[in-house]
């Protein structure tokens, strides 16, 4: 037992204590509301009546073993099982309930779980004097088909002779039996460098079962959907399993349950880009970004797990109409405005360390699917529209300006911008305004006439493009009379829905703002003379709105509008040279335009621009 009396040496001379560790990290919510009155059960038994049936098996938390076993439990189990003196049992019950702040200290919390389910609980002094303790585990089989000698994980190749006069069946039992109390904590990284949780494949993921009190619709578990680069479920990991309680309010958002996000790639390169660029943009910076609380790998992929939201935008919209109410204006200017400024987080980035080359991001997938709906659990709003999908991103130093050729960029369908089209186009930062100016231009419409509007929306602006058939993207190509060159304008169908909108009973003098915003300063074909506007402006401009929406007869009143054109100006374009091949393959029925236009910006202007 000198072994014993070494470890508790180590102490310092401190008291054993429950605090600064994922113990006292987690929530109290574990349902254990009866375990203190049931001394009366052998403590193997009461283990078991108080194991978690998980998705992927049974297993007991680090929270919920130390509930259990108490230092009075331990101790009674220890007399009945040892022959030890009493203060040895008593220095050995002091390292299996131990919990310091000493990283050093050798805790053995699930080594004793271990051997009392398998029926060995007297063996606890042999492994407390081979040093095999919690942070030791897992051991695994020198030989897996033969079932040989176990070893530890970090020393594989070195049987213990700890086990050595065990019999096969029962190192069989201890080898499984330990996955159920090597449960992962998982925590948000306080030095923010969030390096993935390296699971074995033997883990049992801490995801607990769907019950019937459970609030999560359609179930707490299960696919949410699969797109082509990753796929995304709904869990609920269980409460003493995670620390992510206080992360969760400081974004003001409820823990109903988690998505997990596992990638398909099992590039690391991937994987880092990702998670940095998560990591630079979540909620804690701007409460309309996502916010990723932890990553880890397991079987082979990578996952991200987030805040589960209600819906995206897109279901909202399909299921959702919103009495008109001042209210309900005062929401919507809320979330225009963030959705602006966490767009405008992403471009010019406030919360990094200064940079002696200053870099800017792009988002380059703002669409209604990547728009998530959150339950907040802040007073002022019921529900918060948050940008998601930041794996399409880029961030860039200033001399790149997140500037990138047209054609190493995959299309956005719907949300397509002209410059995709053109020959001397550039991807920049002015790619997500126009994509945001296509969201706030739905948003608009189903905020004054629900689902059906914006059907009636999709309908109007769908037109032949030069693929040959017809989408609903929002600028058309047409010819230029009697030259064998081309123009790139705002549909008309596009400009006159706007108008119409101005004509909405429900049109108030904040609606006629956000329409004026969108179509002059967002929904703009880029031209020599003719920018869409940084997404600094177009914050204050929100910002600016929303403040006025306190006014509730600026939420409501209906106000009348002067008629403006019913077309934009078109502006001269140089197609691509994908472009063109598409229009000599699929002869479309372009459209010719005679009227005025605008000067296109030169190569060199792209290439400058921001």
């Amino acid at each position: 037992m000198d072994h014993i009396r070494d470890q508790l040496i180590r102490f310092n001379g401190k008291q054993l204590r429950e605090t600064n560790s994922p113990i006292s990290r987690v929530s109290s919510r574990d349902s254990l509301r009866d375990v203190e009155l049931e001394d009366s059960l052998p403590l193997d038994e009461l283990l078991r009546k108080h194991r978690i049936n998980g998705e992927y098996g049974r297993f007991w938390t680090a929270k919920r073993l130390h509930r259990i076993l108490t230092k009075d439990r331990v101790l009674a189990e220890l007399s009945s099982c040892l022959s030890y003196s009493d203060s040895s049992r008593q220095q050995i019950a002091d390292l299996i309930c131990a919990d310091v702040t000493n990283p050093s200290c050798e805790i053995y919390l699930k080594v004793f779980a271990i051997l009392l389910l398998i029926g060995k609980a007297g063996e606890i002094g042999r492994f407390i004097d081979a040093k095999l303790c919690d942070a030791k585990l897992p051991v695994v089989y020198l030989d897996r088909e033969k079932n040989s000698s176990l070893c530890l994980e970090t020393a594989p190749k070195e049987p213990l002779q700890l086990f050595a006069r065990w019999m096969s069946c029962d190192t069989e039992m201890f080898e499984i039996t330990q996955w159920q109390v090597l449960v992962p904590f998982f925590e948000t990284n306080v030095d923010k460098t969030l390096m993935p949780y390296d699971l074995s494949p033997n883990t049992i993921l801490p995801w607990c079962k769907p019950s019937n009190h459970d609030r999560i619709s359609p179930s707490l578990s299960g696919r949410l959907g699969e797109g082509a680069f990753a796929e995304v479920s709904l869990v609920r990991i269980h409460p003493t399993a995670h620390a992510f309680h206080e992360t969760l309010r400081k974004i003001k958002l409820e823990g109903r349950g988690f998505a997990v996000k596992k990638l398909f790639t099992r590039d690391r390169n991937e994987f880092r880009k990702e998670r940095d660029q998560l990591m630079r943009f979540s909620g804690l910076v701007h409460d309309h970004l996502v916010t990723l609380l932890c990553a880890f790998t397991f079987k082979d992929h990578y996952h991200f797990i987030f805040p589960l939201a209600k819906c995206n935008l897109e279901e909202y919209w399909a299921d959702t109409e919103l009495p008109w109410s001042c209210e309900t204006a005062r929401w919507a200017s809320n979330q225009l405005m963030g959705i602006m400024g966490a767009v405008d987080t992403i471009h010019n980035p406030r919360n990094l360390a200064p940079d002696p080359e200053k870099r800017f991001g792009r988002h380059g997938d703002i669409k209604s699917d990547n728009i998530l709906c959150f339950t907040s659990k802040s007073p002022s709003q019921d529900m918060i529209l948050v940008i998601s999908d930041l794996g399409s991103s880029s961030f860039n130093r200033y001399i790149s300006r997140s500037n990138i050729p047209n054609n190493k960029v995959p299309p956005v369908p719907g949300y397509l911008p002209p410059e995709l089209e053109l020959e001397d186009g550039r991807v920049s930062r002015a790619f997500d305004i126009w994509t945001a100016g296509c969201l706030y231009l739905e948003f608009v419409t189903w905020l004054l006439g629900g689902r059906k509007l914006r059907e009636r929306f999709e309908d109007q602006r769908t037109t032949e493009y030069i693929t040959g058939s017809k989408n609903d993207i929002f600028f058309v190509l047409k010819k230029r009379e009697g030259e064998g060159s081309y123009v790139a304008q705002v549909k008309p169908e596009v400009t006159k829905w706007i108008n119409s909108l101005r004509e909405n009973p429900r049109c108030s003098q904040l609606v006629l703002d956000v329409l004026k915003v969108v179509e002059q300063e967002m929904l703009v074909v880029i031209s020599a003379d003719h920018k869409r506007s940084p997404s600094g402006r177009l914050r204050a401009r929100f910002q600016d709105i929303h403040l006025k929406s306190q006014d509730e007869s600026y939420c409501l009143r209906k106000t009348s509008y002067p008629r403006v054109s019913e077309v934009a100006m078109a502006v001269e374009a140089s197609l691509s040279p994908e472009a063109r091949n598409m229009i000599q393959k699929n002869k479309p029925n372009l459209e010719v335009h005679s009227g005025e236009t605008r000067k296109p910006m030169s190569q060199k202007e792209w290439e400058n621009m921001v």
